[in-house]
């Protein structure tokens, strides 16, 4: 991002403001573009005041946000070990109990009795209605070599 892209549409920020911010910010600044907003006197009072704002947030020290504490005892790290893994030995058993529980056991197979008999295999049924086709008539044959 460059000094000519607003980051926000306020009215109260000046194009001369942008180029000492560019300058502060380390950015690419034309020389005469920077005397000519340093001529105004609002924006030398704007680059006393960013000037001011950077020293005061250099000094500032980072941020802490964890309380250092005193080191914990080996009995109380060998507690948290064992808690750990009762709660992992429990949870397994639980699982394992509720998975056994609700195991449905499945239906034993039925059997199946084939009988073959061997006598001679049944006649079968009459016809109950007969076609018949007659070339020409109903029933044309195209006699292709094949």
């Amino acid at each position: 991002m460059n000094h000519d892209e607003r980051i926000n549409d306020e009215s109260g920020v000046r194009p001369e403001h942008l180029d000492i911010d560019a300058l502060l910010d380390g950015e690419p600044v034309e020389r005469q573009a920077l005397r000519a907003a340093l001529e105004h006197p609002d924006a030398r009072d704007y680059l006393v005041d960013a000037l001011m704002l950077r020293q005061m947030t250099r000094e500032m020290g980072p941020a802490q946000f964890a309380i250092p504490g005193t080191p914990r005892s080996a009995i109380v790290r060998r507690m948290r070990w064992l808690a750990a893994g009762l709660i992992v030995a429990v949870s397994a058993g639980a699982g394992y109990a509720y998975g056994k529980g609700t195991l449905v056991d499945a239906p034993s197979p039925g059997s199946i009795e084939v009988v073959l008999d061997s006598a001679a295999p049944p006649a079968p049924p009459e016809p109950t209605r007969s076609i018949r086709f007659e070339p020409g008539v109903n029933w044309t044959s195209d006699r292709r070599s094949h």
